[in-house]
């Protein structure tokens, strides 16, 4: 997984992965797949949440070709236990109030009301 780019360093990913294991997970914030990849690795399930949104001409925009989705879904691809949702957590989090989850990995936006909206939700 070193070969995925990302901010997770090795250490960070192996704690994660160790965190998942046989748990039903959800990752906010999926970026191009490094931490989902950790959790995949023994987590019985993986839902992965993310607008997959790229950067063009300073704003960030969604499309459907986004290249991040794309080698999201390249270097994820391996695991049959990872289902992924495109869009924002906050608008997802409405749909899982009924389901039970294990574990909540929030890296999604780091502004400080977008991290206390995303603990709030979850």
């Amino acid at each position: 997984m070193e070969d995925i780019e990302g901010w997770l360093t090795r250490e960070e990913g192996d704690f994660l992965s160790e965190e998942a294991k046989n748990k039903i997970c959800l990752e906010i914030g999926s970026y191009k797949g490094k931490s989902a990849s950790y959790i995949a690795i023994q987590a019985k399930k993986l839902i992965c949440i993310d607008p997959f949104y790229i950067r063009i001409n300073e704003q960030w925009e969604y499309d459907e070709k986004a290249l991040v989705y794309l080698e999201f879904l390249s270097n994820t691809k391996r695991y049959q236990n990872v289902i992924t949702i495109r869009g924002l957590s906050v608008d997802c989090a409405e749909f899982f109030i009924n389901e039970y989850l294990d574990m909540v990995f929030i890296d999604g936006s780091h502004t400080y009301e977008n991290v206390v909206a995303d603990i709030q939700s979850w």
